[in-house]
């Protein structure tokens, strides 16, 4: 008869903490992943596809979603003007470039919600 050791199955701390940091590292390599993809596909008609789109409707595609994605990965899941780590939202300097974010990423921040607020006046 097999013998099971429960022990071995057991949760410690240390193994959440490894589980967690392997997940964190997998979904890095999912956004990194979609966002090359995203890049290789995109060309002028695309870009101005996007540009031509109303603003709400531009926010509710793909092209953002990955493209947030990636600029809270890249500015470490945290807000860029206080600590937060919640209710981040990809906030564009300027909007110049709406449609090629992905060539200028210089040109989008990482705000939480309150910062975001803040920077519209709200």
């Amino acid at each position: 008869m097999l013998e099971i050791n429960l022990d071995d199955y057991v949760l410690t701390p240390e193994r959440e903490r490894s589980w967690r940091e392997a997940m964190k590292k997998r979904a890095a390599e999912i956004i990194i992943r979609d966002f090359t993809e995203m890049v290789a596909a995109m060309d002028e008609a695309e870009e101005e596809r996007l540009r031509d789109l109303p603003y709400c409707d531009f926010l509710e595609t793909r092209y953002w979603h990955v493209l947030r994605r990636y600029a809270c990965l890249k500015h470490g899941d945290h807000c860029d003007r206080c600590p937060r780590t919640v209710t981040l939202q990809v906030h564009h300097l300027i909007y110049a470039h709406v449609g090629s974010e992905y060539r200028y990423l210089e040109d989008l921040t990482v705000l939480c919600d309150r910062c975001h607020a803040a920077e519209h006046g709200r």
